[in-house]
């Protein structure tokens, strides 16, 4: 039997669960009630094997609602876990409690590493009573804003879409068929934007009072120790944020040039973003079956150990690319540790994207499978602040074989990404200025933030003056699903980027040795800090001004290579 086949059999009872938590609370009690180090890492065994569990389960539950938002039985389940993952929380935390009372013992710290104590340490900061129900409804929130955007539908080129099946027309050589798309998906997103509204500002409301049940200003600095920002601090985001104004913005405004001149038109609409070539941009024509066999040529000649895990994830069906109506957009990986097997779901659409999102998704999964041995949950999982680099090099580092997907069309599709890799991270910059500004200023009204977005955005971007309502509205913040669940986890992909265009230099230099590189980075796992990781790698820094500036200089050249390459 697949491994999807037994996940699929799993049943999420609440009775089960609450069994669960209950021997965890004992196991965590047990533990604090020992002074024997051998005893103390039995019962430490105890507590994480339920963990494991906990996780596996909640995860399974998790992917199967996002594969179809519309089934009954994970409907069910997301709201059991929506109703109980607090409290199963506020039991992880009294057992970072202990660590934090223990991490001065010789005998704890011969087998965890500091990291591990810093995290239990800032953790903890986050335990309340009080928002276990804050919590819950949070999630409720989180689940029907998605459920919106994914459930809404509309009628164009006569089958029936939401706003995210609309992506492939977006490429598209007419002009007038790229700005119906937009139009159609505008009109969707514009057609639920009152009740998109109103769920952000209960969301953004219950967050910040979250916030204040723990002494906490708001909920920006309550992300900030929920995303385990160590080593660094917010006056590092603000100028790291500074930096991408400075050099960042500049670039991309320079690559709209470009584009305009090939495009041969005096400036880009919103219909031409993603439209880069006069003749087409690079075109993915495989089916989903075909693609995955390509892809296993890339991986086999990237690295064995790694095209061996692609295989067996396919082989237990715990690769979905799918493209199914109720399928939630966006990607998503994670671990399942009761199996020891990663596992990731996205849409093909047959769109060159999906080869980014495929092996972005694929990173993450090579980090975790390396990361499997390791005993406990913190050592395995690197904090967000560190996972997009692993995810974003993976991207990179499939440049060289890309030929046997795009042929003659390599250089369009270099020039492509590498142009959308620096837009993601002005983007994702832009959308943490403004969710920071959201949560310090809670009394704004809906307009007022639409209007805040506006302002924000044009500073980014200040290249893009639409003429379109949709634009004008200040809406546009709205359709960012991924934001929704965790806001504050935008800027760690701007941050990622950084350290992954390093892996790529160092590739460009030695491809084999930069890979190796990479897989050693991912064995890692969480034991190391996002600053550590870049000192002992030699890592451009998102925190020094030099290494921006050094790094846009860098890009600039690479996209003019393949340019001249494509000019031949």
């Amino acid at each position: 039997m697949k491994l999807i086949d037994k996940i699929k059999q799993l049943e999420f009872q609440e009775s089960d669960l609450d069994t669960l938590l209950a021997d965890l609370s004992f196991s965590i009690d047990e533990l604090k009630r020992q002074d024997d180090l051998e005893e103390q890492k039995k019962w430490m065994d105890k507590i994480n094997a339920l963990r494991d569990h906990y996780l596996t389960l909640y995860w399974c539950s998790y992917l199967g609602y996002l594969k179809d938002i519309t089934d009954e039985k994970y409907q069910k389940s997301e709201e059991l876990f929506g109703s109980i993952d607090a409290k199963y929380n506020h039991l992880v935390y009294s057992y970072f409690d202990f660590l934090d009372k223990h991490k001065e013992d010789k005998g704890l710290n011969s087998f965890l590493p500091p990291r591990t104590f810093a995290l239990a340490e800032n953790q903890m900061r986050l335990s309340s009573d009080d928002n276990i129900e804050l919590i819950k409804r949070e999630k409720e929130l989180c689940r029907a804003y998605r459920k919106l955007i994914v459930g809404t539908y509309s009628s164009f080129n006569g089958e029936k879409v939401n706003a995210n099946k609309l992506m492939k027309y977006y490429k598209n050589k007419d002009s007038k068929v790229r700005k119906k798309a937009y139009d159609k998906r505008f009109e969707i997103l514009t057609k639920i934007s009152s009740e998109l509204a109103n769920i952000a500002d209960e969301l953004i409301h219950i967050r910040n009072e979250m916030a204040h049940q723990l002494g906490l200003s708001n909920y920006k600095e309550y992300g900030f120790i929920k995303m385990n920002r160590l080593g660094y601090d917010e006056k590092d985001l603000i100028l790291f944020k500074r930096n991408i104004k400075k050099y960042f913005v500049p670039l991309l405004k320079q690559l709209a040039e470009h584009q305009c001149q090939r495009l041969q038109i005096d400036k880009i609409d919103y219909y031409d973003e993603k439209y880069l070539f006069s003749d087409g941009n690079a075109s993915v024509d495989l089916s989903l079956k075909e693609l995955l066999e390509k892809l296993k040529g890339i991986f086999k000649e990237l690295d064995a150990e790694i095209y061996h895990l692609f295989i067996k994830m396919e082989k237990e069906g715990l690769i979905d690319l799918e493209d199914r109506d109720t399928k939630s957009a966006g990607g998503l990986s994670t671990y399942l540790p009761d199996y020891q097997m990663p596992t990731f779901i996205k849409k093909y659409l047959g769109v060159e994207e999906n080869i980014t999102s495929i092996s972005h998704e694929f990173g993450h999964c090579t980090q975790l499978f390396l990361s499997k041995d390791k005993k406990y949950h913190e050592n395995r999982w690197p904090t967000f602040d560190i996972c997009e680099i692993h995810s974003t090099s993976m991207e990179l580092f499939i440049y060289p074989y890309l030929d046997i997907i795009f042929k003659e069309n390599i250089s369009k599709y270099c020039i492509s990404h590498l142009t959308s890799l620096i837009d993601l991270v002005v983007k994702m910059c832009a959308i943490d200025e403004f969710n920071s500004c959201l949560y310090e200023h809670p009394s704004y009204s809906h307009h007022e933030r639409n209007e805040l977005w506006k302002k924000i955005y044009a500073e980014y971007y200040p290249h893009h003056q639409y003429k379109h309502e949709y634009y004008e509205s200040g809406i546009m913040w709205q359709s960012d699903l991924n934001r929704i669940d965790d806001p504050f986890y935008a800027i760690d992909y701007s941050l990622d980027a950084i350290c992954a265009f390093s892996f790529y230099q160092k590739s460009l230099e030695n491809k084999e040795s930069a890979f190796d590189l990479f897989l050693d980075f991912c064995k890692e796992g969480g034991d190391i800090s996002l600053k550590e990781i870049i000192e002992k790698y030699q890592l451009l820094s998102p925190f020094e001004e030099k290494d921006i500036h050094d790094l846009c200089a860098f890009l600039e050249q690479e996209i003019k290579k393949s340019s001249m390459k494509l000019e031949r």
